[in-house]
């Protein structure tokens, strides 16, 4: 208040187009002193539990498998005494995880770290591949940046995500009621598993494109049209999950080397 009634009386404004259909109101004094407004509340519908409702990955869409089994990946952002900042806890369907999250001020912008993610085995394959395409989405690299945006048209109340390579997560006030059988997803098997120094990819459908990421999300390993053996003579020893697609579907499958 002070600004405005302990002051010169004139002020100058200038109303900015800060791009994602939102625009800034700045108000500035003779001592070039400012107040700056926006033409939304930024950020506060961001603070709930968001279900996660399917995922677009290279143009595919992929629903939240539902087989009768409670599977309900989300994210959830909280406050922080800093304006900038959140954290934010979620579980990929199985696995839980946490971490910090920055918001550029002017821009539907957020940025994830992840503190922490507790590997916690699914029931079903279906249940296995979804979650790691999710957990890669978001922190395939750590921090990862996201434009986020929220649209509320009455009926349905819609969040969501979109990395740097135009992939997408796409979440709701619910969990989804629908999804897709675990046959949906791309049928293979690799082995053996734990393996030593390779493993071998059995397919129905001739495969596309191969990578292996580590327990991270590092990607360590690409490959287009793999060969049905592999070599991992290369990686250490540990937990690694490998991504195979092939007809427009994918699996993702966890691969120990010994």
């Amino acid at each position: 208040f002070d600004f405005y009634l302990n002051n010169d009386p004139n002020f100058t404004y200038e109303i900015i187009d800060i791009g994602n259909n939102l625009k800034q109101l700045e108000i500035r004094d003779i001592n070039n002193d400012l107040a700056i407004y926006h033409s939304e509340l930024l950020r506060q519908y961001v603070f709930k539990k968001w279900y996660l409702q399917y995922m677009i990955i290279d143009g595919v869409d992929i629903p939240v498998p539902v087989d009768g089994s409670p599977f309900h990946p989300e994210i959830e952002f909280g406050h922080t005494f800093d304006p900038a900042e959140a954290n934010f806890t979620g579980n990929g369907g199985c696995s839980t995880y946490s971490g910090t999250n920055t918001f550029a001020s002017d821009l539907r912008i957020a940025t994830l770290t992840s503190n922490a993610v507790d590997m916690i085995t699914c029931n079903t394959q279906a249940q296995t591949d979804f979650e790691a395409i999710y957990l890669d989405f978001l922190f395939n690299t750590s921090p990862e940046t996201f434009n986020y945006l929220y649209i509320n048209d009455n009926d349905t109340i819609i969040f969501y995500l979109q990395n740097n390579e135009n992939n997408y997560a796409i979440y709701g006030e619910n969990p989804p009621s629908l999804g897709v059988p675990e046959n949906n997803f791309l049928d293979i098997s690799i082995f053996p598993n734990p393996a030593s120094n390779s493993f071998s990819v059995r397919s129905a459908l001739p495969l596309e494109k191969m990578h292996i990421y580590s327990i991270t999300g590092s990607l360590l390993f690409t490959e287009k049209q793999p060969d049905e053996t592999i070599d991992i003579t290369s990686l250490s020893p540990g937990l690694y999950f490998v991504e195979v697609v092939g007809g427009n579907q994918r699996s993702i499958q966890k691969l120990i080397k010994e």
